[in-house]
């Protein structure tokens, strides 16, 4: 016990903040003994594609996600793979900061995602761009992951047929992109997959990732 009167509020909040999870905190004193704390958490924004067991707020803070949150579907953002990492990025720990140009870009693709196609059962599950801002422009890129369900033919029935799709874009056309593969979803890889299906026995088929490269305007790539 400790009389509110010798109570430190200045070093509590500090302690408080010294929480990856904790955002904002503000703490008042109320007589005769009481302490008020109003606080608030980061929230997970995507997974870390990067680090076990972490999620990434909005802001980009690295933030544990086990145990504090019940399980999610987000999106992942790989940041580093495939390139050197800083120090900070090496040695990072929770509540550090992955904020850069390559996040603010994985950010509007899954804002943008979340806007426009979330709703048509188009599920984002994950954004590479570790080569979004290559020194080379010809090897800049963005990948994305999607998982996709198709009703594929079979005996003159449909069943589920699971794809994962991977979706090379350019770095300079990414919402233009996004709205070719929309359009390809209806157009043509709806009739590619219900062909593969032909002739299969289980009741949930899975393939293997199929790939489809946008990067060249007006021209799509698909691996089959």
């Amino acid at each position: 016990p400790q009389n509110l009167y010798t109570f430190d509020v200045k070093e509590a909040e500090r302690r408080l903040l010294s929480s990856p999870l904790v955002k904002r905190a503000a703490i008042k004193k109320v007589s005769p003994g009481t302490i008020y704390i109003d606080y608030l958490t980061r929230k997970p924004f995507a997974f870390s594609g990067d680090y076990t067991n972490t999620a990434i707020d909005e802001e980009g803070r690295l933030i544990p996600f086990k145990p504090f949150f019940t399980p999610k579907k987000l999106p992942e953002i790989i940041l580093y793979k495939g390139r050197e990492k800083s120090e900070l990025s090496r040695n990072a720990v929770w509540g550090s900061s992955v904020a850069s140009p390559e996040f603010e870009i994985a950010t509007k693709i899954i804002n943008y995602y979340h806007e426009k196609y979330a709703s048509r059962g188009l599920r984002l599950i994950k954004v590479d761009v570790t080569k979004a801002l290559a020194s080379s422009h010809g090897e800049r890129e963005v990948v994305l992951e999607f998982e996709e369900v198709f009703q594929g033919a079979l005996s003159n029935a449909f069943k589920p047929v699971l794809f994962n799709i991977i979706v090379r874009l350019n770095e300079s056309e990414l919402y233009n992109s996004l709205s070719r593969y929309a359009l390809l979803r209806g157009n043509v890889l709806n009739k590619i997959f219900a062909q593969a299906v032909h002739g299969k026995e289980s009741m949930l088929l899975r393939f293997d990732p199929v790939v489809v490269d946008l990067r060249i305007s007006d021209l799509a790539f698909i691996s089959q």
